[in-house]
Parts: structure tokens; sequence; C-alpha cells
């Protein structure tokens, strides 16, 4: 008996160690978020939004489409960034279509020729100018794709942007003092200083959300969920295993 549970003990290790070194199963997401996470402006001020990309693994092809409040902020123009550019090969750009209200869809980027992005980059730089009215506007990356060099699609997860519109429209001076039209000290945060603390916010190891389509699916830890999986995995195998194991001996018993 003990030499069978001992064998049962052996299978179940193996098994686990498979899991755990299996591709499937511990396949890393790629990490696409909006930086900075978290902003404030003045309204009608003019600021830049970064998609920044964690590959992890590497990638050849990205697309995405961009959603905010069209009714706070005004998205001016959306520029290529380093992301493969960087890879010295030939890259196809697309800034997105502005037909859907709220909604700027199909922005993608792609190498034409062979070679790959395995660095952390930007994706594109949105340049937005702020509305008249105060406000909060979400920006979030819907309908996400990531491919590799021979087109397949990656794993991905994504976090979007906050972007607060508080104060009066006004001049700022060089110390970042806004004053009104009847000169009086409006108390602003500077966006300068909001981007250096909270600039790299949404930029996570384990993102917290992530979108297929239209469908949004919350990400909790990556791996503590692939450990819970191996370890319900390993002691379903080893019950099994010890209850044909008993019936076994039940048998013999019977004869």
């Amino acid at each position: 008996m003990n030499c069978t549970l001992t064998r049962i003990a052996v299978y179940t290790a193996v098994l686990t160690c498979f899991l755990l070194l299996s591709p499937g199963v511990a396949a890393a997401f790629a990490g696409v978020s909006i930086v900075p996470a978290a902003h404030e402006v003045l309204p009608g001020e003019e600021f830049s939004l970064q998609i920044h990309v964690r590959p992890h693994t590497p990638i050849s092809g990205l697309q995405l489409d961009l959603m905010y409040d069209s009714s706070l902020v005004m998205i001016s123009s959306i520029e290529e960034g380093d992301l493969f550019t960087g890879t010295g090969s030939p890259v196809m750009f697309r800034p997105g279509n502005y037909d859907t209200e709220d909604q700027i869809s199909e922005i993608f980027s792609v190498i034409m020729k062979e070679g790959n992005a395995v660095n952390d980059g930007i994706f594109c730089n949105v340049n937005v100018k702020a509305g008249p009215e105060s406000g909060i506007c979400q920006f979030r990356i819907v309908n996400l794709i990531i491919s590799d060099e021979q087109g397949n699609s990656l794993p991905s997860a994504s976090s979007g942007s906050t972007i607060k519109i508080t104060g009066t429209a006004g001049s700022a001076n060089e110390n970042r003092i806004v004053t009104d039209k009847d000169d009086k000290k409006l108390n602003v945060v500077s966006p300068e200083r909001k981007n250096k603390e909270d600039g790299l916010a949404s930029i996570r190891d384990d993102a917290e959300e992530t979108y297929t389509g239209e469908t949004e699916v919350a990400f909790v830890n990556s791996e503590i969920t692939k450990t819970i999986i191996l370890l319900l995995t390993a002691t379903g195998f080893l019950a099994i295993a010890y209850f044909i194991d008993r019936k076994k001996q039940k048998n013999k018993k019977g004869l």
C-alpha cells in the first residue's frame, strides 16, 4: 500500500512539473497601457497620452480601438511611436478612423517584412485638447489584437487612463501658477508633476483589464491563477488515483 501511494505521489509531481513548464499554461500576456494612468488638466489645455506596449514575447503587429468622451475632449491627431520603427524594418501605420462618435477605430501598425519587436515601446502618441467644461474623461482600449511574425493572435491585456478636467481656463506662468480673468490665483495641480508621479502607474505586470472583441474581462494576478489551477489539477489527479487504487485493493480482497 505504501509503495502504491509513493507511486501516486511521484506521478502527481511529474504531472505538476509538466503543467508548470507547458507553454499553453505559462503563456505571458502582452501588456498595453495608456500613460499616464491619471492626469489633471485645465479646460482648453492641450496634452498628450502615450499607448505603451510591453511585449513579453516577440510581436509584429498591433491593432486597437480607442474610446473616450468626445463631449469633454477632442483628439487632434495620433502619431506613430517607436515600438516597431525601432526594429529597422519597413512599417505600415494607420492613425485610425474617426467615423464613430466617442471612438477612434482600427488604429494599427504592422511590420511589412521580416522582424519583430521584443522591447517595451510606444505604439502611438495621442494628442488631445480638453474642452471648455470640467469633468472626468475615461480613455479605454477595446478590440485589442496583437500578432506575431506568422500572424497568429497573442494573449494580451490592457489598462486605460482617467483625465480630470478642472479649474478655469486662463493663463499660466513658468511656475505653473494659473490665474483667471480677474488675476486670481487658482489651486491647480501641475500636469508636469502629475506626470512624474503617475506617469508609469498604468504599466503593470498583472494588468487589471483586458478586452476581447466587445467583451471586457477582469484579470486577477495571472501567476496566482495559474498556481491555483495547477494545485487543483494535481489534487484531482491524486484523488482519482487514490480511489482507483482502493478499488483495486478491494477487488483483490474479494478474490
